[in-house]
């Protein structure tokens, strides 16, 4: 299986890796972004894991939490990965549908 980082997804990772970079070096930033990009393969073998969320996406959309980051995705071939943003956010005001 195999996954895709859309447009906004890419935008996210940017500025996590900016933020995560200013805040905590670059040792940091690298095993941030290792750890999102592996569970995004992790996800693209195993796309259940996740859950629906219908509250804030229709279905098929899935959530799933890579502490301390939300990664949205669509299960499919490819997996499409369509945000990545941090749980502190309010799901409900990140304009996602």
């Amino acid at each position: 299986m195999s996954y895709r980082v859309l447009a906004d997804a890419y935008d996210d990772m940017c500025e996590i890796d900016d933020w995560v970079l200013e805040h905590f070096g670059v040792g940091f930033a690298d095993r941030t972004a290792k750890n999102l990009y592996d569970t995004f393969e992790h996800l693209a073998k195993y796309p259940p894991m996740g859950v629906a969320r219908p509250d804030v996406m229709p279905d098929p959309f899935r959530f799933f939490l890579e502490r301390p980051y939300w990664i949205v995705y669509e299960p499919g071939e490819p997996l499409l990965i369509h945000r990545v943003f941090h749980a502190a956010r309010d799901l409900n005001r990140l304009n996602l549908k």
